[in-house]
């Protein structure tokens, strides 16, 4: 009975063994050994908790669910690594680990780590962390630049600031999705104040991300790169420099940014292509049709809002089938009959007395593309379709902004006198 006993004994700690050495690729956790550590720990500036465990370890197994729900909520703040201590023998004796689990601090003098004196459940963890003076010192680099996601790029871009968004290199997997530490010294390089206010709004999207990029016409092989957006003009600029690193980013932001004034009257530079406002999104599309009045004129042409796309023609059916159909996207939709007062200001201001729909830009500088000749619904959805993906241009109007405003005081005061 003993050898069978003694079987079942190492089987178990085996299993135990597989089962407790449960960090993974896609927890918060990074997974360091003795090729890694120096790199991402003693070269880093970041601050660091890292724990030494050992996977047949009872402790280590109970710390360790509180230890991967800290590293979630301390993002921002720190980063937690382990180290499989019976593997990484060496790094365990460096650091002198002679019992499991045991957790070091590593904060800005990496070659002389103290020992953690905190608790083991996840809010004892983040107290620690966020009370620590070397935490509040050295935080977490690229804490202070978001990570972009396509559906939060209307509302990142509608900000009043310089935008710089950082393209990351074409690769799979976690790295590829981490924030390059120096984008975090890029980004408080364009800060001021006591408060740091940002002069420049940094944003990341991973090399795993393609939609962005893509909807930006960056291929993969101009990755990874820098693009500079002026929020005047939604005109923007994109990096040529060839190796990317803190300094020519630096350079290329700071370049961008003293050249504002030119750079906004540039019309050969690209526009912004057009992105989902997320707001829409969420909210179910009020189908109530309006008419394009002097009101809603106006509106079309204020300096901030939705595009507005405006139809010639008495056909509500076809109004509504765009406003379902672009439910989700940044327009407003108006009919109009082709005679009206207001319809032909706008045809008169934009230059186009041909045209039958007008889609109206808003802005500091109002722009506008235009539809002749056919208004049917394919034909409308084939012009909004390459306004949204930006393979369309805008224009800018032929006529002056302060001659449409006068043109539609008259068309109001017409219309009173109709209804008189």
């Amino acid at each position: 009975m003993l050898p069978r006993v003694r079987v079942a004994l190492l089987l178990l700690s085996a299993l135990a063994a597989c089962v407790l050495a449960d960090y993974g690729p896609r927890d918060a956790v990074t997974i360091l050994t003795d090729k890694n550590f120096e790199k991402e720990v003693l070269q880093s500036p970041d601050y660091w908790l890292v724990e030494f465990y050992a996977p047949w370890c009872g402790h280590c197994k109970q710390l360790e669910p509180q230890y991967k729900a800290a590293a979630k909520k301390l993002k921002k703040h720190a980063r937690l690594g382990v180290v499989d201590a019976t593997v990484h023998q060496q790094l365990a004796h460096k650091y002198q680990v002679k019992g499991y689990p045991t957790i070091k601090e590593f904060g800005a003098k990496k070659k002389r780590p103290q020992d953690y004196r905190g608790g083991r459940t996840t809010r004892e963890i983040v107290q620690y962390v966020k009370n620590s003076p070397e935490a509040k010192k050295l935080g977490i680099s690229g804490a202070n630049v978001a990570t972009l996601e396509f559906a939060k790029v209307h509302a990142f871009l509608t900000k009043d600031l310089p935008s710089a968004i950082f393209f990351g290199t074409p690769k799979k997997g976690k790295k590829s999705s981490k924030v390059p530490a120096w984008l975090g010294n890029v980004a408080e390089s364009f800060m001021e104040g006591k408060k740091k206010t940002p002069t420049v709004q940094l944003a990341f999207v991973p090399g795993s991300d393609d939609k962005i990029a893509s909807h930006f016409g960056l291929t993969e092989d101009q990755l990874p790169t820098i693009i500079y957006v002026y929020p005047s003009s939604q005109k923007y600029v994109v990096s040529d420099v060839s190796k990317l690193n803190e300094a020519t980013a630096k350079k290329f932001i700071g370049d961008a940014l003293a050249n504002t004034e030119v750079a906004e009257k540039d019309e050969s530079l690209p526009s912004v292509p057009l992105f989902p406002s997320p707001e829409l999104a969420k909210k179910k599309p009020v189908l109530a049709l309006r008419e394009l009045d002097a009101t809603t004129a106006r509106e079309c042409a204020a300096k901030r809002g939705k595009m507005c796309v405006v139809v010639a023609k008495e056909d509500t059916e076809l109004v509504r089938a765009l406003a379902k159909k672009y439910r989700r996207d940044p327009f407003t939709f108006l009919s109009s009959k082709p005679d009206a007062q207001a319809f032909q200001a706008l045809t008169d201001f934009v230059g186009e007395k041909a045209s039958e729909v007008i889609v109206v830009k808003p802005g500091r500088k109002v722009k506008y593309s235009a539809l002749s000749g056919t208004n049917d619904e394919n034909a409308i959805s084939e012009l909004l379709d390459k306004l949204i993906d930006g393979s369309s241009p805008f224009s800018v109007p032929s006529g002056h902004l302060e001659a449409f405003e006068a043109a539609l005081a008259g068309s109001s005061e017409a219309t009173k006198h109709e209804e008189l």
